[in-house]
């Protein structure tokens, strides 16, 4: 019936978020909601909750640098039940991208900026609790490798 609802009028992004969310519900892959939602993107773009959900898409799909764009170049307003998304969306792309940047052995640039912004996150009190106790947190942190050196 919702997509049904979502056929009737492709411009409701109440809608639109309703069927993301059992398509979600009912074990769709992100790769299959990712490539339904970038087939609506602008009314997805309508809504925080629902940019969030495509971020978060574009994340667990490895398309860190493209999430990373998307949430650094819109304002998000808070909402209730989204308190803390954006921002752990935010970590994970700079994270995995830093860890990209390791890979290829770019330790001094690519890395040391990554690691640069996430250390302002943490300080602004941007992340939730849970994720300052982390594991991934506790990783991105640690010293650098023998022979990082910053510019």
């Amino acid at each position: 019936e919702l997509e049904l609802a979502y056929e009737l009028d492709q411009k409701d992004s109440r809608v639109l978020m309703e069927l993301d969310q059992l398509y979600k519900k009912t074990g769709k892959t992100p790769r299959e909601r990712l490539d339904f939602l970038e087939l609506h993107k602008e009314v997805v773009l309508d809504r925080d909750d629902l940019t969030v959900e495509y971020v978060t898409l574009l994340n667990l799909t490895g398309q860190y640098q493209t999430a990373l764009a998307l949430m650094e170049g819109r304002n998000f307003h808070p909402w209730e039940g989204g308190e803390g998304k954006i921002p752990k969306q935010y970590v994970t792309a700079l994270i995995q991208l830093a860890k990209e940047g390791m890979k290829k052995g770019d330790l001094e640039e690519e890395s040391c900026r990554e690691r640069r912004k996430i250390t302002f996150i943490i300080t602004w009190g941007w992340c939730t609790r849970e994720w300052e106790n982390s594991k991934k947190q506790k990783t991105a942190m640690k010293k650098p490798p023998q022979g990082f050196r910053s510019r």
